[in-house]
């Protein structure tokens, strides 16, 4: 009986660790989104800030900080659609912090598609190393 209550304790306190665990993640993911977001505004304010250089060095600042913004905008709502994906097939509620502007963000369908002949040399290299394990096997 008391091996039952010890394992009993080892479990409730797995079970608390994990838990823990678990909203120790959603919080960082929050951070994380959030940090993004930062990035991406302190870049964008950055456009403005040079002033006195000629106008052509002036585009081209602003063009990069205006590409880097939105690469960090872009980070965010991917890094976003993939955790919103996997919260829903797991039937769990988004954390209560997360921003408003990332709640309904869909990742597109995309699927890596490789040319007939590359994926037939493929299936070929696998089969020569199957059957090369084989000879292996059978010596």
């Amino acid at each position: 009986m008391e091996d039952l209550r010890v394992e009993w304790a080892k479990s409730l306190s797995r079970a608390e660790r994990w838990e823990e665990e678990l909203w120790l993640l959603k919080a960082e993911m929050v951070r994380t989104l959030r940090f993004f977001e930062y990035k991406s505004a302190a870049w964008f304010a950055m456009a403005g800030e040079r002033t006195g250089v000629p106008p052509d060095i002036r585009a081209g600042l602003f063009g990069y900080a205006y590409k880097q913004s939105s690469m960090y905008h872009q980070i965010a709502k991917r890094f976003a659609g993939h955790w919103i994906e996997l919260f829903r097939t797991n039937s769990q509620k988004l954390p209560f912090k997360w921003p408003e502007a990332y709640r309904e963000v869909v990742l597109p369908r995309t699927q890596v598609k490789r040319r007939p002949q590359r994926q037939l040399a493929n299936i070929r290299l696998q089969r020569d190393r199957d059957e090369a394990e084989e000879m292996e096997i059978d010596m």
